[in-house]
């Protein structure tokens, strides 16, 4: 059984309308049907503005979908009210392509990945929070020392594993990465993604990994998916994606990567 299934799923954004005129609508997702296997990672990829972040934000419920339906570990997502949905998200993990800005400036360390216990589990004692922070801050590499530092004394690449030990803490089942090393130095990127391939492997984690590069996909994922103005247009596993892509803009995608 899938632990996620998306079914027909769209979104429409009302566009702004002079006056007089017909009314205008983007379809930024258009009737996209996936499904994701427990411990396994697909790649969704596809160039800027083609709708690889809306569809995750309507899976995860920040934005509103038009239709469809998001069935996630058997249950329809799109059938709670806001505060089952609230419940939920402690099972879903979500990093974010700006680390630094995904980051409250007024929060030190420690309180940005303590923050997501204090919503889920608020039974939860400070000694188990202080331990639990403390874990998975071990986890991303993160010294002790800095858990009362701020977001903007760190790199860009420090802020990721901020992001990440937050997006980890309440131990999800699915884990959603939108452009993680996209905003980071190569150098920087092959850590954060050795530190995610890691992680997956010894948590057994499912993950949606967003992406416009193709040569980063390459290292992480199982399967791809490829979007391009909303609509799939390709998918399969990286063997075949890679080596024999079937539609001209997967094999124009392909051909732009520098090198593999």
């Amino acid at each position: 059984m899938s632990l996620l299934e998306v079914s027909s799923l769209s979104v429409n954004f009302n566009l702004p309308t002079p006056l007089f005129q017909k009314k205008r609508i983007l379809h930024a997702v258009k009737s996209v049907s996936f499904a994701v296997e427990s411990g396994e990672t697909l790649a969704i990829v596809g160039e800027s503005g083609s709708g690889k972040s809306t569809l995750v934000r309507a899976i995860l419920r920040l934005v509103t979908a038009s239709e469809g339906d998001v069935v996630f570990d058997g249950e329809n997502l799109m059938n709670l009210n806001q505060g089952e949905m609230r419940v939920r998200r402690k099972r879903l993990g979500m990093i974010f392509q700006d680390p630094i800005a995904s980051l409250s400036p007024r929060r030190t360390v420690f309180q940005i990945i303590e923050e997501p216990l204090l919503v889920h589990f608020p039974q939860m004692t400070a000694d188990e929070r202080e331990a639990k922070v403390g874990q998975f801050m071990d986890l991303m590499r993160l010294p002790s020392s800095v858990r009362n530092r701020y977001p903007h004394e760190f790199s860009g690449g420090q802020a990721q594993r901020i992001g990440i030990a937050r997006a980890l803490i309440c131990e999800p089942d699915l884990l959603i990465a939108d452009e993680p090393v996209s905003a980071l130095d190569v150098s920087i990127q092959a850590e954060v993604l050795d530190l995610l391939s890691e992680i997956k492997e010894s948590q057994n984690l499912t993950m949606l990994f967003i992406s416009h590069d193709l040569s980063v996909v390459y290292q992480v994922a199982d399967r791809v998916l490829v979007l391009q103005h909303g609509e799939i247009k390709e998918t399969g596993t990286v063997a075949n994606i890679f080596g024999t892509p079937k539609d001209p803009y997967t094999q124009r995608l392909l051909a732009a990567i520098p090198t593999l």
